[in-house]
């Protein structure tokens, strides 16, 4: 008896009972968002308060949302078309709470991501990356629920995607060059192969070091104090040097040319002598002469240091360059340098008939 009392009072209640459930489901939903949120503020987490609440409103929405479709379809079971209609309309109310749920979900990681960037790059080519990364996203989001919100209420769209198709094709080769830079900048951006401030070499022999890389060109401040504007998708082709990576040490090289009769050992010893107590070159990879040729006039070498950075390399140069010439003059080794001779012959001896 008991037992059919309850059955009786579930039949006739049940949608209130329904709806005590989601009330609580959606109270612990929230106060265990709470907790989480406190343990990553504690631990410095990028979820912050904020996203938080935005992730709790639509999932509150979502859930008062099927909880008022249960009551409603218990009330409305004898209306048949009636109750496709209610259907229909909590269900596209379902999908623009769940299609903003996405967007929030993936604000977030595209934040996190870009952060990670920035930390990674320490730049900030994360500030134009992410927005546009977040458009897209909203926008394809966007395009999947409309699509689902046509399928839910029997429209067809099979002449919109007709149109949609052509629409691209003609919008792709309109802004075919564009597309084709942002492209390449988000390659450049995620491949890490440099940065902001990283001296680089093109393809020219040209250095200069980078200013800003943007999703459509990077642009470039060269050794003369000139900015150089340079399309993404033509510097995503090129071979360049970076000299930041894979760290600051840089090689550098200085040729000179001796007198062919001097003494190559001795003049060997004495530049090597003079560079191990300069402060600027490292001990490690150790420095080296390398003797190239013997010309007519000259044996040809180079000198071979490593410095600990690269924007130093000029001036570490040019010192050496003035400090070496000085060094080795003052061991009585001579520089060479090209020598014609000219020969006189006295006229009166000269016989053209011999």
């Amino acid at each position: 008896m008991v037992l059919e009392n309850t059955m009786a009072f579930l039949n006739e209640f049940w949608p209130s009972v329904v709806l005590g459930l989601m009330v609580i489901t959606t109270i612990f939903f929230i106060a265990l968002m709470r907790k989480i949120m406190d343990k990553q503020a504690k631990k410095k987490a990028l979820v912050s308060k904020k996203n938080i609440i935005k992730i709790e409103i639509p999932v509150g929405i979502i859930l008062i949302i099927l909880t008022t479709q249960i009551i409603i379809n218990k009330f409305l079971q004898d209306y048949t078309e009636t109750s496709q209609v209610v259907d229909a309309i909590i269900g596209t109310l379902i999908i623009i709470a769940l299609t903003y749920l996405l967007m929030v979900l993936t604000s977030i990681i595209i934040d996190q991501w870009g952060q990670r960037l920035s930390n990674l790059r320490k730049d900030d080519t994360h500030e134009e990356v992410v927005p546009l990364a977040k458009s897209v996203t909203n926008i394809v989001l966007i395009i999947i629920a409309i699509f689902f919100l046509f399928h839910l209420w029997n429209i067809q769209i099979g002449g919109l995607l007709a149109s949609l198709g052509i629409a691209g094709v003609i919008l792709g080769f309109a802004f075919q060059d564009t597309l084709k830079n942002m492209f390449a900048g988000l390659a450049l951006i995620s491949d890490n192969s440099f940065r902001k401030g990283d001296l680089i070499e093109l393809p020219d022999g040209e250095l200069g070091y980078v200013l800003e890389i943007n999703l459509r060109s990077t642009k470039i401040k060269n050794l003369g104090s000139q900015q150089v504007v340079i399309p993404n998708s033509h510097l995503a082709s090129m071979r360049i040097r970076n000299y930041a990576l894979p760290t600051k040490i840089t090689r550098i090289r200085i040729d000179l040319s001796i007198d062919k009769n001097a003494d190559l050992y001795k003049a060997e010893k004495i530049i090597l002598n003079y560079i191990k107590n300069k402060k600027d070159i490292l001990r490690y990879p150790s420095p080296r002469v390398l003797y190239e040729k013997i010309s007519p006039f000259s044996a040809d070498l180079y000198v071979a240091v490593y410095i600990s950075d690269y924007s130093n390399m000029y001036a570490v140069r040019s010192d050496l360059i003035k400090e070496l010439q000085k060094e080795l003059k003052k061991k009585g080794i001579k520089l060479a340098y090209p020598v014609t001779e000219i020969s006189f012959m006295d006229k009166n001896k000269f016989n053209p008939n011999p």
